[in-house]
């Protein structure tokens, strides 16, 4: 069996700003960071952008959006509850 051969990571350049602001950081903040959390440059960036990979990018597939009137019957007619129109308007449904 091969061996997969495997490149090496890509690497990039990171320009800190003169003064912080909503898209970058300052070199004092950067290090005050740093030292805050016991970091060195590269793991302190691993650390942001995964927190905000986090925050930003789904945990999940998008669906197939709401449930069509279908869908709805089947439910009502496996599930034991009686389930009025109101019902499916919910929240819940959507």
């Amino acid at each position: 069996m091969p061996i997969p051969t495997r490149t090496a990571p890509k690497k990039f350049l990171f320009q800190l700003r003169s003064l912080d602001n909503e898209f970058g950081v300052s070199e004092e903040t950067f290090i005050r960071l740093m030292a805050e959390l016991s970091l060195n440059q590269t793991e302190l960036v691993h650390k942001a952008l995964r927190n905000l990979a986090k925050q930003v990018l789904p945990a999940y597939e998008q669906d197939d959006g709401p449930l069509s009137d279908a869908q709805h019957l089947a439910i009502k007619k496996q599930s034991s509850l009686d389930i009025s129109e109101d019902d499916v308007d919910s929240p819940l449904f959507k």
